[in-house]
């Protein structure tokens, strides 16, 4: 999967407007991405994957590379023995 891709696809759906091409440096509120929007995102994230990110991790996601940190601890470890 390509993270990036679904953040800007998720991050579109969120705002109603097309976001450009996303980085792990972009800070969510330089994308236009407000503090309610975000929740809105990390919720669309968590429907999406079917992961639960805690509370206490979202007040430190100030940017696409926070975001993806937090996710990416979230998803299941692949399975390599195939």
């Amino acid at each position: 999967m390509d993270l990036m891709e679904f953040l800007r696809q998720g991050g579109s759906e969120v705002t109603g407007r097309d976001l450009p091409s996303l980085t792990r440096a972009d800070d969510l509120q330089e994308l236009g991405i407000d503090s309610i929007q975000a929740l809105e995102l990390i919720a669309w994230v968590e429907e999406q994957l079917g992961i639960r990110i805690p509370d206490e991790e979202l007040v430190q996601v100030m940017t696409i590379f926070d975001l993806c940190a937090v996710i990416e601890r979230r998803l299941p470890e692949p399975d390599v023995t195939r």
